[in-house]
């Protein structure tokens, strides 16, 4: 996104044209600022869901039949692990 700005400020042969375009450019980096926080904490959900997941999935590889023992395997899994 930041290249296409960048093409339009170049494209532009006005000082207003250009100016336009900066203006534009430093508002969309001004509010992407405003979300980096909330962007880093959807990638760290997203990467404990998939931890999350692996553990589901190596409980479920040691699986014999008893959902008693699933359950168990997967909270000493958690617990071992300390997410």
């Amino acid at each position: 996104m930041q290249a296409h700005i960048q093409k339009q400020i170049d494209k532009a042969k006005s000082p207003k044209g250009k100016a336009k375009y900066e203006n534009i450019q430093k508002e969309m980096v001004r509010e992407f600022k405003k979300y980096v926080k909330v962007l880093e904490n959807v990638i760290t959900f997203q990467n404990l869901l998939v931890d999350a997941k692996m553990v589901i999935v190596s409980a479920r590889a040691s699986f014999k039949g008893n959902w008693a023992g699933l359950k168990i395997t997967i909270a000493t899994l958690l617990v071992s692990n300390s997410f």
